[in-house]
């Protein structure tokens, strides 16, 4: 495919994008004269993702990211950390709930360590010594995870909007799911979601991009795998949300975690400015600049624990609030009324959302100069559209009425639940 250029509007760069034959989709940034180069490789497989194989059995949870864990165990035992080490390089990975990622940074040359990057995704070693290692690590951390009071809250409340769903189970899975995991599976997942049409590859740093360009088109990938045929992706189905939950742990003060769930279409074109519309609405009317949150502050109904959170999929829409305080269902109630009668509150204003714009737009043009930022910003863009990228434009052309709409469509679809932490008795 051919290479087309694409400006970023917030720094005037190029990228140069362009698909390799076999379906993989590239994007490079030449940034002359900086230190650390940047690259990362991204598979649309993350953990709500939910493969029936060919016999009706679903993969078991915590699947994506047992084998973004597995692929750093190379056929011929080389220790890739090292590897990339010499090359005065970082590697690193990590699994989100729609995605898996693998990510270099360097201060040596871009090619060396991107040879490595595509080696160590592209040449999986799954046996079942690597499997019985990587369950006692694995079990080990989801162990952690439980032992983390705001983990659990998060977890708890999205269990809480969408029960019995993937998104209701950790992304490392449970020390249950992953006894479930064996050679077999792994291989069979791995010829599924690693292919490199359903992959992308950003790079960023001091290069030369024609050269990077050929090195990519005449490097030899690795023959695909028919295991996984048979296989099916199903989309997840969930049951009615569980309205209120609470549990009990080792916490000096309750936390609470208010959740609303949409499950409302959404084309994926719409989705970057649905998203930031969305939180622009929360930001108004509960953010640090609003007055409600300065007012609950001031009466210690939250401390600067209290925060949003917003996400959103082809799929599923969600947003959580969650923080310590002492007074959990007085908040709750306070919260659920300030969202409804939103259109009532002084916060919900022009003068108060060009406010809030322009400190997002601060903070992102802040942000861009790290290539890590960047490059992860760009990678979890792609699937969606190259317009997507323009985080000011979006910005810029969402206005009061934008998010009213937003927020109105949001809350008429809406259920709602919230789960509290308290105190051990």
């Amino acid at each position: 495919m051919k290479t087309k250029q694409i400006t970023l509007s917030f720094t005037q760069e190029k990228i140069s994008s362009f698909e390799l034959d076999n379906g993989l989709t590239v994007w490079l940034l030449p940034k002359k004269g900086i230190q650390e180069s940047y690259g990362i490789l991204t598979c649309q497989f993350g953990s709500v993702d939910k493969l029936v194989k060919e016999n009706g059995k679903v993969i078991p949870k915590g699947m994506a990211h047992f084998l973004e864990h597995s692929l750093f165990d190379m056929p011929d035992k080389r220790d890739m950390v090292k590897e990339f080490a010499l090359f005065s390089s970082q590697v690193n990975a990590f699994t989100s709930q729609t995605q898996t990622s693998y990510f270099y940074s360097t201060t040596g040359e871009t090619k060396e360590s991107l040879a490595l990057l595509l080696q160590l995704v592209l040449t999986p070693g799954f046996t079942q010594e690597t499997v019985e290692r990587e369950l006692a690590v694995i079990e080990q951390e989801i162990e952690m995870y439980l032992d983390d009071p705001d983990h659990r809250l998060h977890l708890g409340i999205v269990a809480s909007l969408f029960p019995e769903s993937p998104l209701a189970v950790d992304i490392a899975g449970t020390v249950d799911s992953i006894q479930e995991i064996d050679v077999q599976t792994l291989q069979e997942v791995y010829s599924y979601f690693y292919q490199p049409n359903k992959m992308n590859l950003v790079c960023i740093g001091d290069m030369d991009v024609n050269d990077i360009e050929t090195f990519l088109r005449t490097y030899e990938m690795p023959a695909q795998s028919s295991l996984a045929n048979g296989c099916q992706l199903h989309h997840f189905e969930t049951k009615d949300p569980v309205a209120h939950s609470h549990i009990e742990l080792d916490v000096a003060t309750p936390k609470l975690a208010f959740g609303m769930r949409s499950l409302a279409p959404q084309s994926i074109q719409e989705l970057p400015t649905y998203r930031l519309g969305l939180r622009l609405f929360l930001a108004l009317l509960i953010g640090w600049t609003s007055e409600r949150y300065q007012a609950w502050y001031r009466e210690r109904k939250i401390d600067s624990s209290f925060q949003f959170y917003v996400d959103v999929h082809p799929s599923y829409h969600y947003l959580v609030i969650s923080g310590d305080t002492a007074e959990p269902i007085s908040l709750a109630s306070a919260i659920r009324k300030t969202l409804f009668s939103f259109e009532k509150s002084a916060d919900f204003s022009q003068e108060h959302l060009e406010l809030i714009k322009r400190e997002w737009l601060g903070q992102f043009l802040q942000s861009v100069n790290s290539v890590e930022f960047l490059g992860t910003y760009l990678s979890e863009q792609s699937p969606f559209s190259v317009d997507s990228i323009d985080f000011p434009r979006i910005l810029a052309e969402i206005d009061l009425e934008m998010v009213r709409k937003i927020g109105r469509d949001f809350l008429k679809e809406a259920s709602l639940a919230d789960f509290t932490i308290f105190p051990k008795s």
